[in-house]
């Protein structure tokens, strides 16, 4: 839906780089990589001196040349070259084990193939999932697409790059269950019980538990978790989205 809105704005007025941008990140988050290239290099040529497409452009020119791609019958990942032989391999096992496990749990297979991009570099990742470098997430799912940064990225921030590659492709099941009728926690609530339920060792650290004793003795407890709380202590609102 957000493409053919987009495309409609564009009919209008073709020049509009706000019409363009919405175009293009449509696009490539729906997984039409050259229709969501066009409405960049549109927005570049139009607007020279826009940071958000000149970034996606740069990074979509270096795919051919940087990046590796895999493709199996359910998923179509890319990768950075340099650390396709260590990674590609667990991410494709993992994706693959996750993915029959999930249709099974819930009788319902998502719209083929998944494509997932995984980043080694923090700033790639945050330019391919909001156009502009600082994304403050290991990972991301925009509804047919993942995009997660890798083990190079997060190795220094105590972050399990596989943990968020299932988390996201968790997102990937219920969002299109849903139709992308889901309120966050919800949303957040299941990838993270998905989490524990896959693998017993990804699990938030105790003290988040220790938050949820003390903010039920003191009558703060939000029920469901709202926004404020994914503000404030994201780490802690997803663990309590998911009890």
């Amino acid at each position: 839906p957000a493409r053919e809105w987009a495309r409609r704005c564009v009919e209008r007025d073709g020049r509009h780089l706000g019409a363009l941008l919405l175009l293009g990140r449509a696009c490539l988050n729906e997984g039409f990589e050259e229709e969501g290239r066009e409405a960049f290099a549109r927005a570049h040529e139009l607007h020279p001196h826009n940071v958000a497409a000149f970034n996606v452009l740069t990074l979509l020119d270096s795919y051919p040349d940087h990046f590796t791609v895999r493709e199996t019958p359910r998923f179509r990942i890319r990768l950075r070259t340099r650390e396709a032989d260590l990674t590609l391999p667990e991410a494709e096992a993992l994706l693959e084990d996750g993915y029959d496990r999930l249709r099974a749990r819930y009788g319902f297979e998502p719209e083929l193939p998944v494509k997932v991009e995984l980043f080694d570099d923090k700033q790639d990742f945050a330019v391919r999932t909001l156009g502009l470098p600082g994304a403050p997430y290991a990972g991301v799912c925009l509804g047919r697409v993942i995009t997660c940064q890798s083990a190079g990225a997060l190795a220094h921030e105590g972050e399990c790059w596989s943990e968020t590659l299932y988390h996201e492709l968790v997102h990937i099941f219920t969002t299109q269950m849903a139709a992308g009728r889901m309120s966050r926690w919800y949303a957040e609530g299941m990838s993270t019980w998905e989490e524990r339920r896959r693998h017993g060792e990804w699990d938030w650290e105790e003290n988040v538990d220790q938050k949820l004793s003390s903010r039920l003795e003191l009558g703060i407890l939000d029920e469901p978790p709202l926004t404020r709380e994914f503000e404030d202590d994201p780490r802690f609102a997803y663990h309590h989205a998911s009890l």
